[in-house]
């Protein structure tokens, strides 16, 4: 299984949190998108363990099967088809 993490997941893989860290030790390749990537170092350049937690990421994007996920025009086109929920990533749209 392919999988991608936004922010919230990297955390929870971070904190330990069982279900996500098997997700992700199962998971063929993992892909965390660069926003993401942004986002996550917007609050390390914020925190406290600011270098200490950018060593941890660059850990966890230089295993195996794990890749920054780019955006390209193909991503924007795609984007175009999704609801205005879906795109503010509402899990309960299903339009």
């Amino acid at each position: 299984m392919k999988l991608a993490i936004d922010t919230n997941r990297y955390r929870d893989l971070c904190d330990g949190e069982e279900e996500v860290v098997r997700l992700l030790e199962e998971a063929e390749s993992v892909h965390v998108p660069l926003i993401v990537v942004g986002e996550l170092r917007a609050g390390f350049a914020w925190g406290k363990r600011g270098r200490e937690n950018e060593a941890v990421l660059q850990r966890f994007l230089m295993k195996p099967g794990v890749a920054v996920l780019y955006p390209s025009d193909a991503t924007t086109r795609y984007c175009i088809h999704l609801s205005p929920a879906q795109a503010a990533g509402d899990a309960n749209s299903h339009e």
